[in-house]
């Protein structure tokens, strides 16, 4: 079934075994969903309505459990914690994995520019990880529960966006990467669909999820 256009951004693209994939919810029963209880090492972050900053940031509910269907969109922060159990975040990134996926009612929404970051040459080296990412995203994949999302209409003009912070007064100066910039305007669009944005980095998109009511995950 296609989603409606101008409902989510999502294209179908070549070239990719996980690229172009609709979902569907999978099971009747009531699933993990994005239900959260606060643990120790798991963070969870929604909006309270006339704050500012990070005083924005509480523990609480993400999502809805039962039918209704979640979009997670998640950071290379969290691939690579997931991936690499040398990582700091290693535990903290299984955690949510095992919490949200594959038995939680969530798709996992991948930006391309992500894809890049996460499966770089420090990646490919550790055999043990992509045998694990090759195995999560094939599970998740015949589940309807992976999208990989095209970032073609997004990227026009970052590069100079780079440039102009170099002119801004320090105190405003931003150390915003061109993949941090590129998802940052993926969440601003309110024409995506994305219930959460998972991240081990909060504070450079803090901001962005507040103003779009994205639930932050870290």
């Amino acid at each position: 079934m296609r989603r409606k256009r101008g409902d989510v951004r999502l294209q179908e693209n070549a070239g990719s075994n996980y690229e172009g994939t609709v979902f569907s919810p999978r099971s009747r029963e009531e699933p993990p969903d994005l239900h959260h209880q606060y643990k120790a090492g798991r963070k969870v972050h929604s909006w309270e309505t006339h704050v500012g900053g990070l005083d924005g940031l509480r523990s609480g509910v993400v999502g809805e459990r039962g039918g209704k269907v979640n979009d997670i969109c998640a950071d290379a922060s969290f691939l690579i914690g997931l991936y690499d159990e040398r990582d700091h975040f290693h535990d903290r990134a299984r955690d949510h994995f095992l919490r949200y996926f594959p038995k939680g009612n969530n798709r996992l929404i991948i930006p391309w520019p992500i894809v890049y970051e996460a499966v770089s040459t420090r990646m490919v080296k550790n055999k043990t990880g992509m045998l694990l990412l090759e195995r999560d995203w094939a599970l998740l994949s015949k589940q309807n529960q992976l999208y990989l999302l095209s970032d073609l209409s997004f990227r026009d003009g970052i590069v100079d966006e780079c440039f102009d912070e170099l002119r801004k007064p320090p105190v405003h100066y931003r150390r915003l990467s061109a993949v941090d910039r590129v998802i940052r305007r993926i969440l601003s669009d309110s024409n995506i669909q994305i219930t959460a944005f998972l991240t081990f980095n909060p504070r450079d998109f803090v901001d962005v999820c507040k103003a779009f009511r994205r639930e932050l995950l870290s």
